[in-house]
């Protein structure tokens, strides 16, 4: 609506009445309802009228349910903090391979792998020119290198591989089911965290609704600190926000990845790229690259109609020497801080 909407619901079970009012912002995204009060009426059995009233605040009670309801449909998978490691100093890699063999058992025991390879962000398995993408957090090539070798070691089937650096990551939260515009920044800072930061981004990272009790159990920090390290962490650019994470086809949607190398490009053709990418509804992800290829959209479309439309649009913008349309055939969930090894008096970035 163009304004802010208020509703009284009454709703309940023959014993318990709820009178329950909110107000939805007109500038809410799908998945805000803010509960501004309710009030509860007990009716005793026999006793329609009921005499007994009190009232409460709720605060997320909507939300609560309804995300517990999604969750439970498939819809969400995930809620996660976006915390940014390219502020810490770390450089985000893209390893490409190929293998010279593969079936679905070498697949299920890679992936099995990189869940427990310390620096991984994510890595999948696809239909495309390479067998699997990995993306791989480490302050230097050199720390790639020594990846790679330890792997090769233990699997001994890869024929080649290339590696490009992310310079600049962009998510979305779905455009597509909202039209307000709220984007994560994954971008170089100069900041640092200690122990105990890190210890909280490790409790949040993939629980972004995680209560500040449970952190402080986990942790061993007072509530506090927590809040006050929290709030310094999101203004230092560290934390860059808090998604939700849906599968797309239980949004009727297929996902794909577009890796477009540009032809005799110049810089504001990238930047106009990036630009478009942002104001697309149907780009969730941009990754600005330096390498073979020179920017990324995760996207997700109704139909391959509406996928060939989108690229159509994008080669009438500039120059394409090559697009690679990419599905992900078996992935490990993406982790957005996959550190676990920090030492008291130690320092990240």
């Amino acid at each position: 609506t163009d304004e802010s909407t208020t509703y009284e619901i009454p709703f309940g079970r023959k014993d318990i009445m709820v009178h329950m009012k909110i107000t939805i912002p007109k500038d809410a995204t799908i998945g805000q309802v803010y509960v501004i009060g309710a009030s509860f009426k007990e009716v005793p059995k026999g006793d329609e009228g009921g005499n007994v009233q009190f009232s409460s605040s709720i605060s997320n009670g909507i939300v609560v349910v309804v995300g517990k309801k999604l969750e439970e449909q498939g819809v969400i998978w995930g809620f996660h903090t976006v915390i940014n490691p390219l502020a810490l100093g770390f450089r985000l890699f893209r390893i490409s391979i190929w293998f010279s063999k593969i079936n679905e058992e070498f697949k299920e025991s890679f992936l099995s792998y990189l869940k427990n390879q310390e620096n991984v962000a994510w890595g999948g398995f696809t239909n495309s020119v390479w067998d699997l993408i990995i993306d791989y957090y480490a302050k230097s090539p050199l720390e790639v290198e020594n990846f790679i070798n330890n792997f090769s070691k233990k699997f001994q089937n890869i024929s080649k591989y290339e590696i490009s650096e992310l310079m600049l990551v962009i998510e979305k939260q779905y455009p597509y089911l909202s039209k307000k515009q709220i984007l994560y920044k994954i971008q170089h800072y100069n900041k640092k965290v200690d122990v105990k930061d890190h210890k909280i981004l490790i409790s949040i990272n993939k629980n972004a609704r995680k209560p500040l009790v449970e952190i402080s159990k986990e942790t061993n920090l007072s509530i506090p600190t927590i809040r006050e390290r929290i709030k310094r962490m999101e203004k230092e650019g560290i934390i860059s926000g808090y998604r939700i994470f849906c599968n797309p086809r239980r949004l009727e949607r297929e996902s794909y990845k577009l890796i477009f190398s540009l032809q005799n490009y110049k810089p504001e053709e990238i930047e106009s790229l990036i630009n478009f990418g942002i104001l697309n509804e149907n780009v969730i992800y941009i990754a600005k690259y330096f390498g073979n290829y020179n920017l990324d959209f995760e996207v997700e479309c109704k139909n391959k109609e509406e996928l060939q439309n989108l690229i159509i649009d994008i080669r009438n913008r500039v120059q394409i020497r090559e697009i690679q349309i990419v599905s992900i055939l078996a992935d490990i969930e993406l982790t957005h801080y996959p550190f676990k090894n920090l030492q008291k008096g130690d320092k990240i970035g």
